[in-house]
């Protein structure tokens, strides 16, 4: 043991070659991560506020939280892929018995096909959020966490 030589087992290790099992796996995993990464910045998505309504009286009734105020972005909403305009009639607290409630009771006024008009018909509603890319939604995620 006393007789090996640092010198020259050093520059043994350099020599060394690597092999080519672990070059092309390192390739194709790096390779994967870059098209992941260039993929989550350019494609662009939606992303929806979905609520729960019925027809009551000719008009839409749904019951929202206070996100619902902060997140919509528009006076649209989607229906069945389709984009309908809508007015809001008005907006109530809605209670419930016991405690307090942050749900509030919006009724809409829209102009659906007849056949989505009948009285009590539930349906689900969406209500566009933002439209963004994976990238921007994970930093945005971060910063909130961070309170940045």
């Amino acid at each position: 043991m006393n007789n090996i030589d640092i010198y020259k087992n050093s520059s043994l290790i350099f020599l060394k070659r690597i092999p080519c099992k672990i070059l092309s796996w390192t390739t194709i995993l790096s390779l994967t991560f870059v098209l992941c990464i260039t993929f989550m910045c350019t494609v662009k998505y939606k992303t929806y506020l979905k609520y729960e309504s019925y027809i009551h009286e000719g008009n839409i009734e749904l019951l929202v939280d206070a996100r619902f105020f902060e997140k919509a972005q528009s006076n649209k909403f989607l229906l069945e892929n389709k984009n309908y305009d809508y007015d809001i009639i008005s907006i109530m607290e809605f209670n419930y018995e016991y405690g307090e409630s942050s749900l509030w009771k919006i009724i809409i006024d829209a102009k659906l096909p007849d056949n989505m008009m009948v009285e009590n018909n539930y349906f689900q509603i969406r209500f566009l959020e933002r439209e963004g890319t994976a990238i921007e939604r994970i930093i945005n995620k971060i910063r909130r966490e961070l309170n940045l």
